[in-house]
């Protein structure tokens, strides 16, 4: 008799955790735990970017998470400071079979299952930080069987590039360097298979899209529709000439060509620009270059406040593409 109640105990444990779901216990329900993980980039996510320190989410984060076994499609999870939540939960299918997961951030109603939507890197604001509504977290497969005692733990990493500039100050000749803007450009113009540009233009999830199955961004048309090769915005205006100040920009991941990988600068009547010193990059890693503008020679004529300058741009890390 104990050998048969013990069989039956074992066939509950065993059995499915879906049929019922109103009847169902609390160890039915899959419950998430989530962390960044960024050797390179160094920056948090939403508003709390500004401390510098290493990635975190914070209250009020949203992620996306596809369940493939039981086919539960870009199910929102918040974050509350503690725990993750949902108003529409997921469920072991029993204890023996192996779920897979997706996950990602920002949360999109326009994800579908593994092919979600990113962010429109050409609406980035290039100021002192990051611009995190801009960051995209991705994590990969994560498989894992029904567990009673701890959540699924979901590791991201950065599906974006980011390129930080140190901008020295104290530039000899000047009265005045007032910081306007930047740009950057880089691309592709033969098109075909290679990414046509840097920065995309769209978060049309029909024509670019991040594939979390291959790990890699899709688009149609692969062109100007769907990508930038010239990508401009204001910067804080900052008086180069006394403070230093560091800039940051997002990028796709990628190799460019034509035109290779540039920034220029304007300060107010002047503007300078350099190649940078690598053409490509790749996910999840930072590159940082100090960056030095020095006066060649001054146009004296008022009117037009012209001068030669140059634009000096040093590679700091990481040293491998």
């Amino acid at each position: 008799m104990v050998k048969m109640w013990t069989t039956i105990v074992l066939l509950l444990v065993l059995t499915g955790c879906i049929a019922q779901e109103d009847e169902i216990d609390s160890n039915c329900i899959i419950r998430f735990s989530a962390k960044v993980d960024n050797p390179e980039i160094t920056l948090n996510t939403r508003t709390s970017i500004s401390t510098g320190a290493v990635a975190s989410f914070i209250s009020g984060d949203q992620i996306g998470i596809t369940e493939t076994l039981t086919g539960r499609n870009n199910v929102r999870f918040s974050y509350n400071g503690s725990t993750w939540n949902t108003t529409t939960p997921m469920y072991w299918l029993d204890g023996t079979s192996v779920h897979t997961f997706y996950a990602y951030y920002p949360y999109k109603a326009t994800s579908t299952g593994t092919t979600i939507t990113i962010p429109n890197l050409s609406t980035q604001k290039t100021t002192t930080r990051p611009d995190s509504i801009c960051d995209l977290l991705i994590t990969g497969a994560k498989t894992q069987v029904r567990s009673t005692s701890a959540n699924v733990p979901l590791t991201f990493r950065h599906g974006f590039a980011l390129l930080q500039f140190n901008m020295n100050n104290g530039i000899l000749g000047l009265g005045g360097a007032l910081l306007n803007s930047m740009t950057i450009n880089g691309g592709n113009t033969m098109g075909g298979t290679a990414r046509y540009g840097i920065v995309n233009r769209t978060n049309d999830v029909t024509k670019i899209g991040y594939n979390l199955t291959t790990d890699s961004i899709l688009a149609t048309p692969n062109n100007a529709a769907t990508y930038t090769q010239s990508f401009t915005s204001n910067t804080p205006r900052i008086n180069l000439l006394t403070t230093s100040a560091t800039i940051y920009v997002f990028v796709l991941p990628g190799i460019y060509q034509n035109p290779v990988p540039s920034v220029s600068f304007n300060l107010g009547l002047f503007n300078v620009k350099a190649n940078l010193p690598n053409k490509g990059f790749s996910a999840n890693r930072k590159y940082i270059y100090g960056t030095t503008i020095s006066v060649l020679s001054l146009d004296t004529r008022s009117d037009t406040g012209e001068a030669e300058m140059k634009l000096t741009l040093e590679r700091v890390e990481p040293l491998s593409p």
